[in-house]
């Protein structure tokens, strides 16, 4: 994997306590409790995580705990592990707000002047680690996270979600799977084996700013659309992100592509943002529907594929699912950079 770049300008690295050693035949999720030991309110102008053994970084996630409700879920290392079912039962993971993620190729988040995220004072930061060890015990981890902190409140504030994983059929608020070829039991997310242009595709219907989705997954007024990540697995090739806006104009059109990578690759995940003013850029308004479209390839004539089935000892291909643990599971997921007008 390629080797990440570092944050220009970083004013603040942290890291874990001790570096950790992943194993064994499935993937892993770890999470790491990182005070920065912030003893005013800040704001976040540039962020980067940079692997330390990068052979088994498989993707990685931010956020930060205000409440500092994670405190104590930690063990002696200050990690814990972290994946489905492993948080301990009652645990109150608080109000945890979106920072970044992270994959192979992702280029830091380098927000020009006048553009930040508030980090309260005595935050913690949570970054979730999805290590892939494909069978062996792997070099010690020390992943290190970059910021780039200003004390001067912004102009404009900003905001990351990670939007998609959807398994279910679109629900009552507009989000959801939509139906697929190949489903088997109704609307379902299934690659299957063979296949050679599978297609995939999860909505999104950005929420009113005073719903309770509206206040779990926020869309202040004025919000428009910095930049996004794509996110995929080892049978994607194509993704695509489009908006039906409830209502265009001569400057937002009704219907616009927002990001398109034909020939993705998972060892050169990128972040894209638009070569415009934040005055220019794509709006989201409530009720504009957001599409992403995730194509795959899960044949032989797929590089991945193949490398995947000898890590899992298999002769053919499967049909594959959603799914976050496993060699061949899938994801499909849109990582929107959001600014909008600072209160």
């Amino acid at each position: 994997m390629p080797k990440s770049p570092d944050l220009p300008g970083a004013t603040l690295e942290v890291h874990p306590k001790e570096p950790y050693v992943t194993s064994g035949e499935r993937d892993e999720f770890r999470c790491f409790v990182i005070d920065p030991g912030l003893t005013e309110d800040q704001y976040l102008n540039g962020l980067q995580m940079v692997p330390g053994n990068n052979k088994v970084v498989h993707h990685g996630v931010i956020v930060i705990d205000p409440a500092r409700s994670i405190a104590d879920l930690a063990g002696a290392d200050g990690s814990f592990p972290c994946g489905e079912g492993e948080v301990p039962a009652g645990s109150n993971l608080g109000d945890f707000q979106m920072l970044t993620a992270w994959a192979p190729g992702t280029a830091p988040v380098d927000l020009p002047d006048g553009v930040g995220q508030l980090i309260p004072k005595g935050s913690l930061l949570l970054m979730q680690i999805h290590y892939h060890p494909a069978g062996a015990t792997a070099d010690p981890d020390l992943t290190r996270i970059q910021l780039r902190l200003t004390r001067e409140k912004p102009k404009y504030g900003f905001l990351y979600h990670l939007l998609g994983n959807f398994d279910e059929p679109v629900n009552e608020l507009g989000f959801g799977l939509l139906p697929g070829p190949g489903d088997k039991d109704g609307v379902e997310f299934l690659v299957p084996a063979d296949s050679k242009d599978h297609v995939e595709t999860e909505q999104f219907t950005i929420p009113a700013v005073d719903s309770p989705v509206g206040q779990e997954i926020p869309f202040p007024q004025g919000t428009r659309v910095y930049g996004q990540f794509l996110h995929m697995h080892y049978l994607g090739f194509d993704q695509k992100v489009t908006v039906t806006r409830a209502s265009g104009s001569p400057d937002q059109p009704r219907e616009e592509c927002l990001a398109h990578a034909p020939k993705w690759e998972f060892a050169w995940q990128r972040s894209y943002s638009y070569d415009a003013p934040i005055e220019s850029l794509p709006t989201l308004e409530p009720g504009d529907v957001l599409q992403i479209r995730c194509t795959y390839n899960n044949s032989t004539e797929n590089p991945s594929v193949v490398k995947a089935l000898k890590e899992a000892r298999l002769s053919s291909t499967i049909d594959v699912g959603y799914g976050e643990g496993n060699t061949f599971d899938e994801m499909c997921v849109a990582g929107l950079s959001l600014v909008y007008p600072m209160p």
